[in-house]
């Protein structure tokens, strides 16, 4: 399952009625298509699809979903698979095996096994691997039926119909899973391969009762596994990975504080993005080319980001002929604007703050801690990354050296 960092997944689930049991003509149907699945993902000679997947939110006041994610698979027995995540990558062409965290800029890589297995993965140690694999890995890896929650006991199907997907004909199951049994699933089988189409998962129940003060309508998961193709040529260079020249070569993968993480970004080019101020105005890193930038993260129950307010000011004020630009990036969410501007008129603040960015920068840019400046030059590239209270003289410093073409880094 794809991680939903939103508050309301953290479910406090409630006991539900049993489902009822599929009438026995149904239920012989139901398990003669999921063994003729099963059959056919364990005996593949290769498999590949890509899974979108997409999160569906319905509520009021309004919840932004997560951006639907792609994650290509392909595999080869006994040893060859490629997979990409918006976190990691799988890569091995059946001689060299690399896995590869692009969000902590480290891959490892050594001989492949003669045959692949999840567990012998150094990301099988990670919590994040295991939450958010592609959902048929195991089945089609290991032939791990037990892997795909609605292939378990965890499960129970209870009808079937003909339903087509994308004009295929095709059988559409539903039942319950979940630990106990109460989350409404469907799932979908092409008549013709007997490929899994489409996973959904319906959390709104379960939502409701976790979050009863919000007035929240539908909460959906849905997997769809496009292109899915069986038992055919997948072309060799699906199974090589080159790693980013920034990345680090270890022996271990292992996960960095977010400090550590940070100051991995110097030197490396800013997170492109996009936003609106709290006029409502757009933005975008593009805006600011040919400027040094300095990105302020704050909160509105932070103490010393507010007390540094006045030291940017100071800052932005000196440089106001100057091509530097001074931005808050404000942590506290859209629904907070109102309070935002409250405070910052009320101090005389008058340097631009974005209230929302896409994607969420704080995430790019590793803040835990705050109040944390990010340093950017008129190249886009971060020169520095400081966490906690700003001093007006090293501030300055730093933007006379970036203003006269400098570089804060030891590097050109």
């Amino acid at each position: 399952m794809t991680p939903v960092t939103l508050a309301l997944v953290t479910w406090q689930l409630a006991a539900s009625p049993a489902a009822a049991t599929a009438p026995a003509d149904s239920a012989a149907e139901i398990q003669q298509v999921v063994n003729r699945a099963v059959q056919v993902y364990q005996t593949a000679r290769s498999y590949e699809d890509t899974l979108i997947a997409r999160t569906e939110i319905d509520a009021d006041p309004p919840l932004d979903a997560p951006d639907a994610s792609e994650v290509p698979l392909a595999f080869e027995r006994p040893n060859k698979i490629a997979l990409q995540t918006e976190l990691y990558r799988i890569a091995s062409d059946g001689n060299q095996l690399t896995e590869w965290v692009e969000v902590w800029m480290q891959y490892a890589e050594g001989p492949a096994p003669q045959t692949l297995k999840l567990k012998d993965l150094q990301l099988n140690q990670f919590g994040f691997f295991r939450e958010s694999k592609h959902p048929l890995l195991a089945l089609v890896v290991e032939g791990d039926r037990a892997s795909l929650d609605l292939l378990s006991d965890k499960a129970q199907l209870t009808a079937i119909r003909s339903e087509p997907l994308d004009g295929a004909p095709g059988k559409r199951i539903t039942g319950v899973t979940g630990t106990s049994k109460n989350i409404p699933a469907e799932i979908w089988f092409d008549d013709a391969t007997g490929l899994i189409g489409e996973i959904v998962y319906d959390h709104t129940k379960a939502a409701q009762a976790s979050v009863p003060e919000m007035n929240l309508r539908k909460f959906v998961q849905r997997l769809r596994f496009k292109n899915a193709r069986v038992n055919q040529p997948i072309r060799p260079e699906r199974f090589a990975v080159k790693p980013d020249s920034y990345a680090e070569k270890v022996s271990a993968l292992r996960m960095p504080s977010s400090q550590e993480m940070q100051q991995k970004l110097v030197g490396k080019p800013a997170v492109a993005f996009t936003g609106k101020y709290l006029d409502g105005k757009e933005a975008s890193l593009a805006d600011f080319k040919g400027r040094v930038l300095l990105l302020d993260f704050w909160s509105l129950r932070c103490g010393p980001c507010i007390m540094s307010m006045p030291t940017l000011q100071y800052v932005a004020d000196k440089y106001a002929d100057k091509p530097v630009s001074i931005v808050g990036v404000n942590l506290d969410g859209p629904s907070a604007a109102a309070d935002v501007t409250q405070l910052l008129e009320s101090r005389k603040i008058t340097f631009k703050h974005l209230i929302a960015t896409k994607p969420r920068l704080a995430e790019k840019y590793f803040v835990e801690g705050i109040p944390c400046t990010v340093l950017i030059d008129d190249k886009g590239i971060i020169q520095s990354v400081h966490l906690g209270m700003v001093n007006q003289r090293d501030l300055s410093y730093k933007i006379d050296r970036l203003l006269a073409g400098e570089s804060l880094t030891g590097r050109p």
